[in-house]
């Protein structure tokens, strides 16, 4: 048993503010009253976080509809590259009988120029369908078949959506544990007040300790877990453990 005279009963104390700015619209403590865990203590005005949330929202399912869109395009560029494909085969069998034929002397060289115009021009519709091909897919994050919930733009909608439903939902502040409001007395609806500004506090009652300062010389055969006898001067002739 080792005796000390300087030991002082603490208590954890929590400094509480908004994580969100506005005009405190609800306030449901009052100074030394004793709150629950989840009690809730103030709430800020939710309008414009309310209407936040409502365009992303709508950004959330714009951004899927530009997606589908995407997908629609890349299945019109991949239709277009199989008539072009089409498209220069006809020629190419064209100018082929069309040459055929200019060497036998049948046909005039101005039928095979015309030929071999065609076909030049059907396969620089195909290269132009081939290149449209890789932008829509390039669109779509080389990835035709990609889920729409998966798709860059639409996974930035969402976090922007996640995150204007947090700052929603951290308008009303609840108690972080069990406890007593303190200095809380000039806090009042309708003040304004900026993010991570301390209001009041919180005195946690469920976490209660003893600090004590002993003397070095009294350590020696002291160990973690050791029952300690505490007497409070308040309670002359009674022991606590």
């Amino acid at each position: 048993y080792q005796e000390t005279e300087n030991a002082n009963l603490q208590q954890a104390k929590v400094s509480i503010a908004s994580d969100t700015a506005g005009r405190i619209v609800k306030v449901g403590i009052a100074d030394n009253q004793l709150v629950k865990q989840g009690d809730v203590l103030f709430a800020v005005d939710p309008e414009s976080y309310r209407i936040a949330l409502a365009q992303a929202d709508a950004a959330v399912a714009t951004a899927r509809l530009n997606v589908e869109q995407l997908r629609a395009a890349y299945s019109q560029a991949m239709a277009q590259e199989k008539s072009d494909t089409s498209e220069v085969a006809y020629a190419q069998s064209q100018y082929d009988r069309a040459a055929d034929l200019a060497q036998k002397g049948i046909n005039a060289k101005s039928s095979l120029d015309e030929a071999k115009n065609d076909l030049d021009k059907a396969r620089q519709q195909l290269a132009v369908a081939e290149q449209g091909i890789i932008s829509a897919k390039a669109a779509l994050g080389g990835n035709p078949d990609i889920e729409t919930d998966k798709h860059p733009t639409v996974m930035a909608a969402l976090a922007a959506r996640d995150k204007a439903a947090y700052d929603l939902a951290q308008t009303t502040v609840t108690a972080p544990a069990d406890g007593v409001i303190s200095q809380a007395s000039s806090f009042k609806p309708g003040q304004y007040v900026a993010v991570g500004t301390p209001l009041f506090t919180l005195v946690e009652t469920g976490d209660t300790w003893i600090d004590a300062n002993f003397k070095e010389t009294q350590l020696t055969h002291m160990k973690p877990g050791q029952k300690a006898e505490i007497i409070v001067d308040t309670y002359p002739g009674k022991t606590f453990e």
